[in-house]
């Protein structure tokens, strides 16, 4: 009955283990082109002030398309406090 016990757990395992492969064959990869995007958070990847934009950038959470957005810089107009 042991023997037969092992025979039959080894069985049970070869078939769990090939229903794993055959499903894990058959998944179709992520492509950029496949799939609905689903972004992250922005993140700032340079900050704007008086002089230059600013840029922010978001990552698929699928994938890896990023999006880049430009923000407009700062307004131009600078105010000055009294010196120190």
């Amino acid at each position: 009955m042991n023997k037969f016990k092992k025979l039959l757990l080894v069985i049970v395992a070869s078939i769990t283990a090939l229903i794993g492969l055959v499903a894990f064959a058959s998944c179709e990869q992520i492509t950029d082109d496949n799939h609905e995007h689903v972004f992250g958070d922005w993140k700032i990847t340079v900050e704007q002030n008086c002089g230059i934009d600013g840029v922010k950038t978001r990552k698929c959470l699928l994938c890896d398309v990023t999006e880049e957005e430009v923000y407009e810089k700062a307004s131009g107009e600078h105010t000055f406090g009294e010196w120190q």
